[in-house]
């Protein structure tokens, strides 16, 4: 159906687009401005930052370790907390 309309096609994907990044990219720039002071903001925003780079890392590089000696349900589990 979506390969013969090709504006609900982009409509759908702009939607899409929009949503999934509207919670997430807000909560990315006003948590800082909320969390910690003016002297140290961007200094502690940039440390949040690359603390949760370094955390998708781990979690990325071990998902499958993980998944093979454990099973996938347990990952899954474990993905949850």
């Amino acid at each position: 159906v979506l390969t013969q309309h090709h504006s609900l096609l982009v409509i759908l994907y702009g939607s899409t687009f929009f949503f999934s990044n509207y919670g997430p990219n807000t909560t990315t720039f006003m948590l800082p401005s909320l969390t910690f002071s003016p002297e140290c903001r961007s200094t502690l925003n940039g440390i949040s930052a690359a603390s949760g780079k370094a955390g998708a890392l781990i979690g990325s590089i071990m998902f499958e370790p993980v998944a093979r000696k454990y099973g996938d349900g347990t990952v899954m589990l474990l993905c949850a907390f």
